[in-house]
This record gives structure tokens, sequence and C-alpha cells, in this order.
């Protein structure tokens, strides 16, 4: 029994290893395809062993990467040099050699633009500039550099009249100042004309003639060497040599001119070294007077000679000065008007603004960035007015005179004045209801004295009668009321930027002014016979941040 068991155990011993064996003879099967084992050893190995994938031996020794890391270092080095040479070049010491002054032109609110050259050297792209004293400049437009290079400033600044600076200082970029003194003996250009006020002596429309006062500096005394150009407000009324005005009985009126006499300049009738007159006559209307207005006033001065190396004489030296004597036009407000004929006018405001009025209809865009602010008080109407004598229908003679070129227009308060006069006194329809309102009143009043025939009629009057016409003309007071406070151009308007537009109505004074005419035969007076533009003056608006209130404390 006990062999039987140890063969037992024998055979499972002899089973257990012959599994432990067969394993390993299972994993060596593949070595038997010799052949194609070796062929993908080989491939297997070609890959294992490159020595891009093991040990990248290319990769360090890459002459591309070494060429573009030689360039970005290069172009470092360069770049660092070239800044450090800038950086030298700004920080050399500026160097002002010259400071040349020139009067650009005069405003009307009493000041004048200048254009300062600076020449030197080692200037900054960006610079600062000062100018001493500061006594005379304007405070809302600083000096301003309009051109610049390393060798030369141009400098725009505005300033009194006569205003000119004893001291020019630039600021480095190392922040080093550097002035110069500037008087004016060393100045070349000091000594050119200068013009500091243009006044207007005489200016009659109806003849067609003026006469100006030009107050500067530098004219010189030989009227003969200087010639003044007016240039118009309107360029259909040029400015020329003075011609005589025809008489009509005691009154000037218009003369005949011809292209030649209007192709010759202004004549200067007196000349000093600070002050110049100059007479000069405008196309005009017989019958109108024509809104002409000076815009500039051109005045050159021909002083001495110098030499010209490409001609065998001399040439004179030329000096011209400016003066404006209105404000220039903006471009980006912009507006177009258009004047209600009477029965458009009436039906839209009533008859009593209608009568009384041009009412003209604004559109104004404001192109710019910033919001503007028009006053009603910065509007002007430019007029023409009838001139001449008339005869009325009571025979009696009338002599138009003209009035200003530009008036004002009426306010809201004014024009509604008017528009409650005509509504309850003067106008057709209130005059026939307070005749009917007062007849019955009067008739009531006396019914006693008479039959009562009459007192039926009185009341029919005041009843019926006065109801039912009430009812056939209608009175439309209440809505025109409506649209004139609201369609009124107002104290002061607002036009947002960026395209805002804005359209309201003003109101132009359209009927007869009579002057004071004593006990003369001749009648005084004047009329407006129409509306030919207008000049609107607008203000930008400042952007400030919201306020919030705060409440009281009880």
């Amino acid at each position: 029994m006990t062999r039987v068991w140890c063969c037992l155990v024998s055979i499972l011993l002899i089973t257990f290893n012959a599994s432990l064996v067969l394993p390993q003879s299972v994993t060596a099967q593949p070595t038997k395809a010799r052949g194609g084992a070796q062929q993908g050893a080989k491939a297997q190995s070609g890959t294992k062993t490159a020595p891009a994938a093991k040990t990248p031996p290319a990769a360090k020794n890459q002459p591309a990467a070494k060429d573009q890391a030689a360039v970005k270092d290069q172009a470092a080095a360069k770049d660092q040099s070239q800044a450090k040479d800038e950086q030298a070049a700004s920080t050399q010491p500026i160097q002002i050699k010259s400071v040349h002054i020139f009067q650009a032109a005069g405003t009307p609110n009493g000041e004048a633009s200048y254009y300062m050259e600076i020449t030197g050297e080692s200037f900054p792209d960006k610079p600062k500039l000062f100018l001493a004293p500061q006594e005379g400049l304007s405070q809302t437009k600083p000096p301003e550099a309009v051109t610049r290079s390393s060798s030369q400033i141009g400098v725009n600044f505005t300033a009194s009249k006569g205003y000119f600076p004893s001291t020019v200082g630039l600021v480095g970029a190392d922040g080093t100042i550097k002035t110069y003194d500037l008087p004016k003996g060393e100045n070349t250009f000091s000594d050119e004309p200068r013009i500091d006020d243009v006044e207007v002596l005489q200016l009659d429309r109806i003849g067609g003639t003026g006469r100006i006062k030009i107050d500067g500096a530098k004219f010189g005394n030989d009227k003969d060497k200087i010639s003044v150009e007016i240039v118009p407000y309107d360029p259909s009324l040029p400015a020329f040599e003075p011609v005589p005005p025809r008489r009509e009985g005691n009154f000037p009126i218009c003369p005949d001119t011809t292209a030649d006499q209007q192709a010759k300049s202004p004549k200067v009738v007196t000349a000093k070294d600070d002050i110049v007159v100059v007479e000069f006559s405008f196309p005009c209307l017989v019958g109108y007077s024509e809104p002409f207005r000076i815009a500039r006033v051109l005045l050159t001065v021909t002083k001495g000679t110098v030499p010209d190396n490409n001609a065998s004489d001399n040439k004179p030296q030329s000096f011209t000065a400016s003066f404006e004597m209105l404000p220039g036009r903006d471009k980006n407000l912009t507006y177009r008007s258009t004047i209600l004929s009477e029965e458009q006018a009436s039906s839209r405001f009533g008859g009593g603004v209608a009568k009384n009025f041009y009412v003209v209809q604004l559109s104004i865009v404001n192109k710019g960035s910033a919001k503007m602010q028009i006053p009603l008080a910065g509007i002007r109407a430019e007029v023409e007015w009838f001139a001449g004598t008339v005869t009325n229908k009571k025979k009696q003679s009338i002599y138009y005179r003209e009035g200003p070129p530009t008036v004002a227009p009426v306010p809201l308060a004014g024009a509604v004045s008017y528009f409650s006069t005509y509504q309850k006194a003067t106008g057709p329809r209130a005059r026939f209801f307070n005749a009917l309102q007062g007849v019955t009143t009067i008739g009531s009043a006396v019914q006693l004295f008479f039959g009562p025939g009459f007192a039926q009629a009185v009341g029919i009057a005041g009843g019926g009668l006065r109801q039912g016409l009430g009812q056939i003309f209608q009175d439309m007071s209440s809505e025109q009321l409506a649209n004139l406070t609201s369609q009124s151009f107002e104290s002061i308007e607002s036009v947002s930027g960026n395209g805002g537009s804005l359209e309201k109505v003003i109101f132009i004074q359209k009927t007869e002014e009579k002057l004071a005419s004593g006990s003369l035969t001749v009648q005084f007076g004047r009329l407006i016979d129409n509306v030919i533009g207008f000049e609107i003056n607008g203000y930008k608006a400042p952007e400030t941040p919201a306020a919030t209130a705060t409440p009281e404390q009880q």
C-alpha cells in the first residue's frame, strides 16, 4: 500500500515538473525561425541604435540652430548698441543758436497768433518748451511745436498783440533746461510790420464806400510803399479803389462801377509808422443795403533791397502782416436754414408771429467729438435792408436807412408776447368776437329800454350765435402756443458730438422800424428786406463727472 502511494506521489511530481518546463519551450519557439528573427532584429537594432533616437549627438551639433542663435545674439547686441548710441545722442546738451518770431495774424478778441522758429543742435524728439514772460501769453492755447527735428523746431503760440518773448527755454531728454535770451534788437525779423488793431471809421453800404484805420508798428511813412488788401466775408462783394457815390437829392445812392475799377486795390490815404488809413469801395445795389463785412485785412510794406545772385540788380523786400476781423468757421459744425412762408408760419405759430417775424428753421449738425453748446445770443442773421426814398399811401416821403449787417434773433419771450397780443386783441378773430361780446353786453344792459324783440336778439347774439361762430372759426391758439414753445430755440441749446443734430426755429424781426424824424418833411425808417445767411457760434461743453445730490438732514 505504501508503494502504491509512493508511485502516485512520483507521478504527480513528474506531471508538475512537466508543466513547469513546458512554458520555457514555448517562449523559445521563435528562435526556430532564425532568418526572419534576424531580419526583424536588424530592423529593430537599426531603430534602437540610431544616434538621433538614443543619444542625440546630431541635435547637439546642428549648424542651423547655431547660426540662428548667433544671428539673434548679433541683432540683440546691435540693438543694444544702437539704443546706447541713441541714448547717448539724446543726452547731448541742447544748443540754441537762434530764435526768430513771426506774427501770423491778429484776432478780434485782442490776441495775435505767432510762429517761432528755433534753430540749434541736439533737440529732443518731443520738445517741452516755455516762454517768458508769461504775462500776455494765452492761458487756453499753450505753445505747441508743429514741426520738429534735431536742429530746428517750429512753434505756434497765441499772445496779446505786441507781445515779444524775452526768454525761450527747452527741456532736454535728461531733464536739463537750456534757455536763450532774445532781445528785440537781435531778432532780424522784429522790423517786420505788425497789425495790432483795425477800426472801421466809416461804412456806407448804400453808397458802397468805406474807410478803415490800421494800428500797428513798422509801417513806414511812405504810402506809396504800402498796399492793403481787404478780404470780405462774402466773396461776391470785393473791396477796390474808392469810387464816389452818386447823389439823389440829399442822399447818396450806389454808383455804377466797371470791371477795371473793381480790379484796383484800396487806396492808402494816410501812412505813418504806426497808423495807416485806407479808403475803398465795394459793390452795392440801388435800393438796398448789402451786408458787406470785412473778414481779414492784409498790409504789405516794401522795404529796402536784398542782393539777388541770379540778377544784375537788387530785389526789394516785401513784408506782409494780417489781421483777422471775424473768427474762422469750424468745419465740424454745419448748418442749413429754411425760411418759412407767411402762410406756413401762421399755421404753425399763429398770425401774430407770422406777420411780425421771419420764421427760420435751423438744422445744425455737430460732426466733432465734443459736445457743443450754442447760445441764442451767439446767432446772428446776415440781412439785407431796404435803402432809399419811397412815398407811402398817405403821400408821405419815407427814407429808409441802412441797418447793421447782422441782427440778433428775438428770444422766445418776445415772440410769445406778439402771439398773445394777436390772439387776444389785434387779430381779426379776436376783434370780431371781442366786438360781438361787447355788443351783447351793452345790449343786455339797455334791453329794458327797448321792446321784447330787442331782448330776444341780444340773447341770441350772446348765446347760440356766438357759440356757432366759434365752432365755424376754431380757436387754434393752444396748439399754436404749444408748437411755439416746443419748437423755438431756447436761450441755450446743446448738440451732442459725432453726428448729433438740432432742429429749432428762430425769429428775425421784419416789421418796419420807425425812426424819430421830428417835424422833418421826410420820415426815416428801417426795414429788413431779406435774410441772406447766418453766423452761428458754438462752444465746447466741458465733460465733467456727474454730481450726486445729498439729501438734507431734517
